[in-house]
């Protein structure tokens, strides 16, 4: 059976890289498979508190240690002809959100997923795009995600200038393919491309797994409507869409196909910043608790101050604000322990330490996850530069010296 797409090295991901490259030849308007992308993609369409996750086993184990909740799964997988036949009866009579396109790209399988996911913070645009799009047919939400001109420029700000020049080729090839059509069928059917060849040739394709209402469906934007997969009879859904995503690799172990597995997830900065409120609004408790307690309060100004609450900005580094804490839920367990009789010095001591090392967790987890975006930028602003003039420019230059024919020629 056919493995996932490995765990990154230190050295570059070489299949990552030809399938950037082919997606380049192809023309396509689509976004290299990297999980920077996907989440800046979701940061910039105004999704909050979402991320990507990637897998590399496709395990109940390595789904289990997900991100909670799972909103949705992507499969990437290069695409063959004949995917689009397809015996399994699919629904039309569905409030879930599903659109199609022409062609099944990454921004149009995260609309997928994140138009159905509950709890989840859309943003305004998104969520006002959702409710104008809710009554039409799946075409026309694929026509509407096209001509949006908010999508439009998210999904086009990671093309470059040859990207789009290649697309505009690409539709014309499609144009001539089909003026050559009735030619074709009359001088029988073509030869059948070799294996390696439609490798080459043809491009990726993304497939949503979603729950939504009491089942779990699969979203393929190159299909009319969305496939029922099973009903949901648990709130693990992924033990559903696993087999189904299990199968589909199956279908394709003799050949040569790679594939990537990504989750949707709930991001965890929000998590974090709660956990610190309610660290915080705990050590504030045990200290209003123990305030005539002149041991208690030696005992702790010996210890560094965790974080002043009283400065708004210490605050905002981590999304907070005072009002945070004063809202945060006091743990039961210290709530208990401090209403007893026998609640002491070294009780109350032991608490706020304990509260302390939680407190000081959750503020490292939440500032290596702020490195983590960081670096997704990092990444997405070279994918976002247009190298192509100075490429250009450079080629003219070899060419002036009379040197661009010899390159030619040894690369040949």
């Amino acid at each position: 059976m056919h493995a996932l797409r490995q765990p990154p090295s230190s050295r570059p991901d070489v299949s990552c890289c030809l399938l950037w490259l082919r997606l380049h030849e192809r023309g396509e308007l689509m976004i290299a498979p990297i999980k920077a992308f996907f989440n800046i993609i979701l940061r910039d369409l105004g999704v909050k508190n979402v991320k990507t996750q990637e897998l590399f086993t496709l395990d109940q184990a390595s789904l289990d240690a997900l991100s909670k909740p799972v909103f949705g799964l992507i499969f990437l997988f290069q695409y063959e002809p004949g995917h689009e036949e397809d015996e399994r009866p699919m629904h039309t009579e569905s409030d879930i959100w599903f659109a199609n396109q022409a062609r099944s790209r990454l921004t149009l399988t995260l609309l997928n997923i994140v138009m159905n996911s509950e709890n989840l913070d859309l943003g305004e645009r998104l969520q006002d795009f959702k409710e104008s799009t809710k009554d039409l047919c799946t075409a026309l939400r694929g026509h509407s995600i096209s001509s949006n001109k908010f999508i439009r420029k998210v999904h086009n700000s990671f093309t470059r200038r040859m990207d789009q020049l290649n697309a505009d080729l690409c539709l014309e090839n499609d144009v001539s393919d089909s003026k050559k059509k009735s030619s074709s069928r009359k001088a029988g059917k073509r030869k059948r491309k070799s294996k390696k060849t439609a490798l080459e040739e043809y491009g990726y394709h993304f497939i949503a797994y979603v729950p939504h209402g009491t089942y779990v469906w699969e979203l393929d934007g190159l299909r009319r409507n969305p496939l029922k997969l099973g009903p949901l009879e648990s709130q693990d859904w992924t033990t559903i869409a696993r087999p189904q995503i299990e199968a589909r690799m199956l279908q394709n172990e003799d050949s040569q196909l790679s594939f990537n597995l990504l989750a949707v997830c709930r991001g965890p900065l929000l998590q974090h910043s709660r956990k610190l409120a309610t660290m915080l609004a705990a050590l504030g408790y045990i200290r209003s608790r123990m305030d005539d307690s002149e041991p208690f309060r030696k005992l702790i100004s010996a210890d560094e101050p965790v974080l002043d609450i009283d400065d708004q900005a210490q605050l905002a580094k981590f999304n907070l604000s005072y009002s945070d804490l004063q809202n945060a839920e006091i743990p039961h367990q210290l709530k208990v322990a401090a209403s007893r009789s026998n609640w002491e010095v070294s009780d109350a001591y032991h608490f706020y330490q304990r509260f302390s090392l939680e407190a000081r967790a959750a503020m490292d987890e939440f500032r290596s996850e702020i490195i983590v975006m960081e670096e997704d930028d990092h990444r997405v602003t070279g994918r976002r530069r247009d190298y192509g003039s100075a490429l250009h420019c450079w080629v003219q230059k070899l060419a002036e010296k009379g040197v661009l024919e010899d390159i030619i020629k040894m690369s040949s």
